[in-house]
């Protein structure tokens, strides 16, 4: 495997793991129920945050996501590997969304994700 297709192994890994960690968050924070954001309070979730394996799961994948990340940057352009990450990971947690919580994607929705797909096609062919 040559070097540009482990950068973007690494890079697809990244995009996983957030992905992933969006969807455990999504799946912990439903135990939790609807949340009042206020500034005292915050440090008051905290305990609460650590008392689900799902938050923890989300926290390690995004930790896995951050250091995969930070390399993928020391070797790819930013203008490149940013919208590719950016982009899937929100076709993905749509997609991720839909399948596991059942929330409702619109005919407008998906043919924003296709045409996502199609940016980054055009994005990282080289003209």
């Amino acid at each position: 495997m040559n070097h540009m297709n482990q950068i973007f192994l690494l890079l697809a890994i990244s995009i996983l793991a957030t992905t992933g960690a969006e969807l455990c968050f999504k799946k912990g924070v439903l135990k939790m129920g609807e949340l009042q954001f206020s500034f005292s309070g915050i440090f008051s979730l905290i305990p609460q945050i650590l008392q689900n394996l799902w938050r923890i799961l989300g926290m390690f994948l995004l930790g896995i996501s951050f250091l995969l990340w930070i390399f993928i940057l020391s070797k790819l352009q930013l203008n490149i590997a940013y919208p590719i990450a950016v982009s899937l990971q929100v076709s993905l947690i749509s997609l991720g969304a839909w399948f596991f919580f059942h929330e409702y994607l619109s005919t407008f929705q998906i043919l924003g994700i296709i045409f996502v797909i199609a940016g980054i096609f055009l994005l990282t062919t080289r003209g």
